[in-house]
This record gives structure tokens, sequence and C-alpha cells, in this order.
């Protein structure tokens, strides 16, 4: 970020300024500012357009190398900003770097900051990297001869990521040795650490990382990069490095983390299907950075269970599908065993879930059960898996594994029987209210997703709280599959009320989570999965710190525009705010929902929000930042014009309708240029119509009265009319 000498500064501007001289400016931009060729005209006339008066150096426009700038060890998308008191000089590696090149430097301007000489992916993102003050080329990486997978994984990647990061090529050997500088792995026993927990310290000039047996030395790295060069979301999605002239790890570091879940799978959930490596049986392979080993199944073990998925759950009580199900575990362990998957590695726990389904026996046996368990229909469950722990240690081969069930649809624990300890219960929150916290407090309504027909709902929150909590009660081991579907286009955010939640199943005692979210949609899911692995790390965050981690991720994610998208956001919030009531999130397959957003306001906000969206992408500096600003307007275009329109065709207001269609087309093109497809734009394969009227009309109509609508309310048009 230093290699281009002031000398060599001077030859540019002077050039500059002999081009700008002999050059009869374009018209259509400013005459302060020269390009080297035609190909920068297009950034010249946006900086024009962006700064007008306020342009008041002479600027210089380059693409590629130019005199005295080199920009070979640039990235594609890197670029150069260099000042000399009233003279600027911007070049890019190609046009579309110079155009991000000229948004930092309007960027600069318009917040009145002095501009000063900024690099951008020029080789590595760190310059300088030490340890205690020596560069960390000096350093070699050892790890003992007793080691795991895991381990060799945190090996691997403490390698990989430091070249990414400085260039540094650290050798690595197996054995420790007496040199005087290294970065040691170690393996601690200390419990306190439980299976992820790690430390990280100097005994001299090496440099230790300590970790619990399973994953601690893994998690000890990625959070090391973490905490000391500000390497966010290196392992839970796209990860952003700040570039620093110097990173310099202090000899007195020394850090201790345990994370509040001993399991926190935040990703985006398909992730579960995707089979990476050889697994038997559909079992798949977490993401090899968690590297928790083989899951079986991870979801509906109908094959196992001799059940069909939707088809409701097996009987409980009956010996014959007992021993069935037992049989068919057996063979799925021996055979897989006999074909070279270990038991150790594929078969640490096996998942035998009910079927996603509310339809549990109501023979005389199993009704007997819930009776006995004050009505909780777990109560069969429980025992049935307790009773398959106990008959699965008498066969051969099968003992000592681990079995998972589900609390599905809203299932209160049982009073009487307490699961083995080798019995794990995931607690679902399918049914809850995503409009308000899992703890309970604000749910002032009854609420539940299940209500059929004319039945009155019958669970809020604070029902679920109160089953969490007692779940905890009979269980150490108690996991939480936290429900955050989102629509793509009506997207909604809980970054709310998700520190309530997460404290909560802290204080509970919650074992492990994971969040059920589309992460690659076009809200803010992604940004609450982030956030739920910083809670995660720091079980002491507070609210404060929860707000500023909001920022510092909004900042790596938007740019320097990010604060547009903040206010955005609090506007989203108060939408759902002001519609106050209770709702889930398996209604967002809708494409036109009546609930959850007061639509009055977001009709009154559209113009702002669309301006803050776009002032925000005007100042994305990087394409990674544009893409996220185009790929987060979709919904907020989508949500205005839904808001927006039938008030505007009541009213015949041609200018407004005019504005509405080309913001709907605007999303419609980003949508496409994103890769998202109008037939299956979320998880629940919604189709939708790419203009505006036609969406209105065919899609949105069944809504029109409890949207806004002007005081004379128009007909519907002719050619949407149906002889029925």
């Amino acid at each position: 970020m230093k290699k281009i000498i002031s000398l060599a500064l001077c030859c540019v501007i002077a050039a500059s300024a002999l081009a700008s001289c002999a050059q009869t400016p374009v018209k259509n931009y400013s005459p302060k500012i020269t390009v080297s060729s035609s190909e920068a005209e297009e950034s010249a006339r946006y900086l024009t357009n962006r700064l007008g008066d306020s342009l008041e150096n002479d600027v210089y426009l380059a693409i590629g190398n130019t005199v005295g700038v080199d920009l070979s060890n640039f990235e594609n998308d890197g670029y150069v900003i260099r000042t000399d008191g009233a003279s600027a000089v911007i070049a890019g590696k190609n046009a579309s770097a110079l155009s991000f090149a000229v948004r930092k430097y309007a960027n600069e301007v318009e917040a009145g900051r002095t501009v000063v000489d900024i690099a951008y992916h020029e080789g590595y993102r760190i310059d300088e990297f030490r340890l205690a003050g020596a560069d960390i080329s000096e350093y070699a990486i050892e790890y003992p001869a007793e080691h795991n997978e895991n381990m060799m994984l945190a090996v691997e990647d403490m390698k990989a990521l430091v070249k990414k990061a400085c260039g540094a090529d650290l050798p690595v050997s197996e054995g420790i040795t007496d040199r005087e500088r290294a970065i040691e792995f170690r393996f601690t026993d200390n419990a306190e650490l439980r299976d992820d927990g790690f430390r990280y310290f100097f005994e001299g000039k090496r440099f230790v990382i300590e970790g619990a047996v399973k994953r601690g030395c893994m998690y000890g790295v990625y959070r090391f990069l973490r905490n000391e060069c500000g390497w966010d979301n290196l392992v839970y999605g796209n990860s952003h490095l700040q570039e620093s002239a110097l990173v310099d790890i202090s000899a007195d570091t020394d850090v201790t983390e345990v994370p509040a879940f001993d399991y926190c799978f935040p990703r985006q959930w398909r992730a579960r299907y995707v089979n990476e490596g050889r697994a038997p049986h559909g079992a798949v392979k977490n993401q090899a950075e968690y590297s928790y080993g083989y899951i079986d199944e991870a979801h509906h073990a109908d094959h196992l269970l001799g059940t069909n998925f939707y088809r409701g759950q097996i009987c409980y009580t009956d010996e014959e599908v007992f021993y069935g199900v037992c049989d068919r575990v057996e063979e799925y362990i021996l055979s897989n065993v006999a074909a070279g998957y270990s038991k150790e590695r594929f078969f640490q726990a096996i998942d035998i879930a009910q079927t996603d389904a509310a339809g549990y026996c109501r023979c005389k046996g199993c009704m007997t059960v819930a009776k006995e368990e004050n009505g909780a229909v777990s109560g069969s469950v429980i025992r049935w898996m307790n009773k398959l722990v106990e008959e699965m240690d008498t066969r051969e081969g099968c003992e000592g594994i681990i079995y998972k069930c589900y609390a599905y649809h809203g299932s209160q624990p049982p009073c009487n029987t307490r699961p083995s300890d080798r019995v794990y219960v995931t607690f679902c929150t399918d049914g809850a209210c995503s409009g308000h916290s899992l703890n309970g407090r604000d749910c002032t309504e009854k609420f539940s997703v299940y209500a059929l027909g004319n039945e009155k709902p019958i669970f809020n929150n604070d029902d679920f709280a109160s089953w969490l909590r007692d779940w905890c009660e009979l269980s150490d081991n108690i996991y939480v599959w936290f429900y955050a579907l989102e629509n793509n286009l009506q997207a909604y955010t809980i970054i709310d009320t998700l520190y309530d939640d997460v404290k909560y199943m802290q204080e509970c005692g919650v074992k492990g989570m994971m969040m059920e979210c589309e992460t690659e949609g076009l809200g803010l899911l992604y940004l609450a999965a982030q956030l739920n692995v910083e809670m995660n790390w720091n079980p002491d965050m507070t609210r404060e710190e929860y707000d500023e981690a909001v920022d510092r991720l909004l900042r790596n994610e938007f740019g320097d525009g990010w604060g547009y998208i903040r206010e955005y956001i609090d506007i989203l919030q108060e939408s759902q705010d002001r519609y106050g009531g209770c709702w889930n999130c398996w209604g967002w397959g809708d494409t036109a929902p009546t609930d959850k957003f007061d639509f009055e306001y977001d009709c009154e906000q559209f113009d702002r929000s669309a301006y803050l969206v776009e002032k925000a992408l005007d100042m994305a500096t990087t394409a990674s930042q544009a893409a996220k600003c185009e790929i987060f307007s979709c919904h907020m275009y989508y949500k205005g014009c839904y808001a927006s329109y039938f008030k505007a065709y009541d009213e015949n207001d041609t200018e407004r309708l005019a504005e509405l269609a080309r913001r709907f087309e605007l999303l419609s093109s980003r949508m496409r240029k994103h890769g998202f497809k109008f037939s299956c734009i979320d998880i629940f394969k919604t189709s939708m119509k790419d203009n505006l009227e036609d969406a209105a009309w065919t899609e949105w109509v069944g809504s029109r009265d409890s949207l806004p609508r002007g005081e004379v309310q128009r007909p519907m048009p002719d050619k949407y009319l149906t002889e029925d």
C-alpha cells in the first residue's frame, strides 16, 4: 500500500498537467479532469456529475499502468488514489476498478475529509504481519505426533490463511522442536474449554494455540485471525479481511475463549443436504471447516423408521414397529462398517428424527403414555428413544452411539420421563412467533401457525419459552432448531430480536443451535447468521456491543454507504413494529402477505427507502459492495411497489404509476443479474410475474383491500377481467 513513491506520483501529476494543457477537454465532463484514454471517460462523467462544484482538484484518471504507476501487483479490482497538493491521480487496474476508485474519491470529498493516498487490493491484505515484533516469516508451524483430523485442519488452515493474508509461506513440521520462534499447536485436557474452547498466548518468542481435543485448535486459528487481524466471517460465509499496513501481535497477548454453544451451525440450511466426500446412505458431512464429522441423515430418518416424509408418525408403543426399526438401524450400521465406513467417524450419532408432521399415533397405548405425561406426545417418543439406546447397546457393533430426535410442533416436555444421556433432543421453534423474541415477554396474544380452520390459536412464545426451559432442566443435551426462513421478496428482519433470542437460549443451557435460514437470499438473514456466531463466541456480549457488531458487519458488507442501509433497516423494523402482531416465518412463501408489515407506513416511506438504498449503492467502492446493495434493493423495491401500487392506481396517478413500473423493472433486472429466477425465487418455489401490472392484477389483487387505497376505488383493468 506504500510501494508507489512520491517521485513517481510527481511524474504522473506533471504528465497530467501537460496533457490538460495540450488537450481540449470533452464537454460532457469537467475541464479539471484529464483521462488517459477514452475508456476512462465514463468515470470522468460520473465524477463530474457526483461532485459538480465540489471538484476543486485537478484529477488525472488512468486505466492500467501509466506514467509512474505500476498496477501489476494489484488484483483485477485494484486501484490507487494519490494526491499531491491540488492534484490527484486515480488509476484502476481496469475500467471497472477505476469506476470504484472514483466513487471512493467522491465519498472522501463529500465527507469533507482530506483525501489521503489509498491503495485497494495491492498484493496481500496485510503489508507487515509480526508476532511479538518479529516478522511472521521467521516462524514455522509445529504440531505434535499425537494429533487428530481437527488439529491437522487447524494446521493446514493456519498456513493457508497466513499466506493469503500477507504472503508468508510458513514451513510445517510434525513434532515439537526447541526452535526459538514457532507457532505451536497443543491439545489440552482443560475441562473448562469443553469441546471447542481454546487459548492462544506466547511462551517466550513461541506462539502457542492450545485447544480442546475435539475442535479447540481449529477454532483457535479462526478466532485468532478474527480477534487480532480483523478477519470477519472467516468460516461462516464470505470472509472480509481489512487491508492493514501492520499487524503486530503483542508478546503479552493471552486470550481464552469458550463458546456458549458446543454446536453452532448458521450457514444456509440446505447445506445439510450436500454430500461431501464418502458418506453412507445420504449422510452428510458438515462443511470441512466445522469438522463435526458426519451427521447421519440430519433430518427425517424415514428409511430407518420405515415411514414416508410428511405422512404421520410411527406408533411409539408397538413392539413390532420398535424392533423393526432396531433391525434397520443395525443393518444400516453394520453394512456400512463392512463397506469401509468407520463407526467412530461416521456413526458418532444417528438421527432417528420424527417425520415432519404433527400426526402422532392415537392408539390406546400412545394415548395412555400421553396421559401419564400430562398430555405431552413427546413422552412416548422419549420412552421409545431410551428403549432404543438400551436395545442397540445389546447388539454387537452398535454399542455406545448417540441417538437424536426432535421436539416438533409444540412438543412440550414429558413430566415423568427423562431422556437418556445418549438421547439428544432438538427443540424446534417452527411454530413460534417470529415477530417477537423467543423469551416470550413480548407475545401478548395466543398464536400458532398450526391452528387450523376455526380453531383458536392456543400457543405463543411464552409457551415455547417455558417448554425450552423445561427441556433443558430434563437434559444437558438439548439443541435448538431455530427457524428464520426467508422469502426472497418479502424479506423481514430479526436483528432486533436475535440478541434476546440467543441470550435466552444461553440462559436455558442449550447445548447447540442450528439456524435454518436463507443466507443467500435478498434480505438480512446472512447478517443475522454472522451475529449469531459473534454472540456464540462472546456469551457476555452487551446490547451495546451487539449494536456495534451490527454496524461493523454492515460496514464490511456495504462499504462507505453502510449508514444508509442501517437507516433503511430501521424503517423495515419500524414497519414490523407498527404492525405489532404475531406471525410465523413459514408464511413467507406468500408473495402477497396481508400481515407482518404496516403497509401504509411502507407506502409513505417508499421514496425515502429507495433513496437510502440507491445512495448506498452509489457509495460502494468495490464490486462486492455494489452487488450486495443491488441484491438488497430487490426486496425493498418489491415491498414498496406492493404497498404503493393500488393507491396510485385508484388515484389515477400516471406519473407515480410510471415511477413504480420503473422501480419494478429495476428489481426484475437486478434479480436476473444476480441469478434469482422468477420461477423459483425462494424455498417455497414461489413464482412471480416480472412486470408491475401483471404482478398487481394476478398476484396481489386478492390482498387489495388490505393495502393502501385511494378514496375512490377504480375498477380492475378490462384485460384482467375474467368471465367468472
